[in-house]
């Protein structure tokens, strides 16, 4: 049998093309997953905090994405937050420009070592040394090891596709292939595009994408106007990961996810027209040749930077336009969220969903407070109105209890898948943290109810209820509504020690109204008072007591 002639097989050889892509891709998933493990939480931090203006918002976009080498990771993210109501699209329209700058730091990141190093002799070594790591007790141990062992095996990975992707040279399987496409031909850079965004939506993975077509070019296999055509199509390819995952989300996440979707192809329309000018501007610019690697990978690698760049700084001062166009293109509908509809759910176990649905998670806590809140409104204006009002704020506080109760089902529910991911120890706490203020969130809604029903019956002319005990209520009461909106102001970050010192003053304070309420209950009981009232009155008091009980519970789940 010839063995040799096996050897080369085309079939053989790119299953080992295959095989190199899928050790790449595991390599960066475990490295994304690393990094995210380690600065997830700090990242989305910086994206809130650092996008208020357009030039920071792409900014940030743009280092954030270089980090964790993935663009859909940050706009998936990013659509999240969006949805959640944690960052205006307008700021996100300019975080997503940033990111297509970002992600180019991977082809200069190929570019630069894939090629032009000996891999094994520092791929292999950062395996064997993310083992013991591996294994440690300690969490910021593992997360080294991840990064190490990705980092390791997304290398070797690029090593196996150059060595399966050169023996498929030998073959001549590539050169038949291209004969078929006129290199030079605006219909065959046409093709080109959809393959390179085809191959972006299969591997899931712009980075993936182009570390196979640098490969390509680097090899000789490829041209490079083909290659550039590819690396388009790839920058449309990659914006679908969000779009789709956006579906299921809110209007202005679904109008984030389309603003990168229409943004990449206004880049990908006029580039398909100067892309030879572009190519030619390249080779003055950038050092090496055209023909000859690695000046070829080189090239690559600053066409798709300068590319970006360029249509980042086209599109830039027109971000408000472009947030009007998808305004249009998306018109408000009604949310299900309020009735009780189920959470949009980001499919997959990588690192970018998880953090996505945590995510979502926690913008459905922060309209729950919202709703919450409404709720108290509701029950503090009852007392003031006539009878006609009081009947019309007896059915909008029934509906709200109903909305309200549909939304902590469909949280928990969320909460609980999110639960069965692979969490790191930091986001399994602040599951079971959400967790808990669900179920606080809930009896203070009941309490509402409990003070409604009460109220009812304190108002009657029978229980000899008189404005002065109505005033006196309704200091503890905004109070109370007070430190729930305080309250909802902490849902979104970490709770620092001066924001917990307020909280523990403001249930002092409602503390110190239930005490003053009580002596002058017991006053007006001892002269004479009505019992019937007096009783209800105290019971109301003692309610809204809990409220508070409830709110500084929420406040130590978030300090914790």
């Amino acid at each position: 049998m010839d063995w040799s002639a096996l050897l080369y097989n085309p079939v053989l050889i790119l299953l080992r093309v295959l095989g190199g892509l899928g050790i790449f891709l595991y390599g960066m998933q475990t490295m994304s997953e690393g990094i995210h493990k380690w600065a997830g939480p700090r990242l989305h931090g910086v994206v809130q905090g650092l996008t208020s203006t357009p030039l920071s918002a792409i900014v940030t976009g743009a280092g954030v994405t270089a980090l964790i080498q993935s663009s859909s990771a940050t706009t998936v993210v990013l659509v999240s937050m969006v949805n959640a109501g944690l960052i205006p699209l307008r700021n996100a329209i300019a975080v997503v420009m940033g990111a297509n700058i970002g992600t180019t730091f991977t082809a200069w990141a190929v570019s630069l070592l894939g090629f032009s190093l000996d891999i094994s002799s520092f791929a292999l070594p950062a395996i064997a040394i993310s083992l013991p790591f591996r294994f440690s007790r300690r969490e910021r141990n593992k997360r080294f090891a991840l990064i190490l062992l990705g980092f390791g095996l997304l290398f070797l990975g690029i090593n196996e596709m150059k060595t399966g992707m050169s023996a498929l040279d030998q073959s001549d399987f590539i050169s038949r292939v291209l004969l078929i496409f006129p290199e030079k031909g605006l219909g065959t850079r046409l093709i080109f595009i959809l393959v390179g965004a085809g191959l972006s939506v299969v591997l899931q993975s712009s980075s993936a994408a182009i570390t196979l077509t640098l490969t390509m070019v680097y090899l000789g296999q490829l041209p490079f106007s083909l290659a550039a055509a590819i690396v388009l199509g790839e920058n449309v390819g990659t914006t679908l990961t969000a779009y789709f995952a956006a579906l299921e989300m809110s209007v202005e996440a679904r109008r984030c996810a389309r603003s990168h979707l229409l943004f990449n192809i206004f880049g990908v329309i006029w580039m398909f027209f100067l892309l030879n000018p572009m190519i030619v501007l390249l080779d003055i610019l950038v050092p090496g040749s055209l023909s000859n690697p690695p000046g070829t990978t080189f090239h690559l690698a600053a066409f798709h930077s300068l590319f970006n760049i360029v249509n980042t700084l086209l599109l830039a001062g027109f971000i408000p336009q472009i947030e009007k166009l998808v305004i249009r293109l998306i018109p408000d509908r009604k949310t299900d969220l309020p009735e009780g509809g189920a959470l949009a759910w980001i499919s997959g176990n990588l690192p970018e969903a998880r953090d996505a649905n945590l995510i979502i998670a926690g913008g459905a806590v922060l309209k729950l407070s919202r709703e919450v809140r409404i709720m108290a409104d509701y029950v503090i204006n009852f007392f003031e109105p006539s009878l006609d009002e009081r009947q019309e704020l007896s059915a909008l506080i029934e509906k709200k209890e109903q909305s309200v109760d549909g939304m902590e089902e469909s949280i928990l529910t969320h909460l609980s898948e999110c639960a069965l991911q692979n969490l790191s120890e930091e986001q399994a706490q602040w599951v079971a943290a959400r967790m808990r203020i669900i179920g606080e969130y809930e009896r203070i809604a009941d309490g509402l109810v409990n003070i409604h029903n009460l109220s009812e019956k304190l108002l009657r002319k029978k229980s000899g209820a008189g404005s002065e005990s109505v005033d006196q209520i309704l200091e503890i009461a905004f109070a109370v509504r007070d430190f729930l909106e305080y309250i909802s102001t902490l849902l979104d970050h970490a709770v620092a020690d001066r924001e917990m010192e307020l909280a523990r003053t403001m249930e002092e304070e409602i503390i110190r109204f239930r005490n003053k309420l009580d002596k002058i209950s017991r006053k007006r009981i001892k002269s004479g008072g009505n019992l019937k009232g007096e009783l209800l009155f105290m019971e109301i008091v003692r309610r809204f007591e809990t409220i508070g009980d409830d709110c500084i519970s929420i406040a130590k789940d978030l300090s914790r």
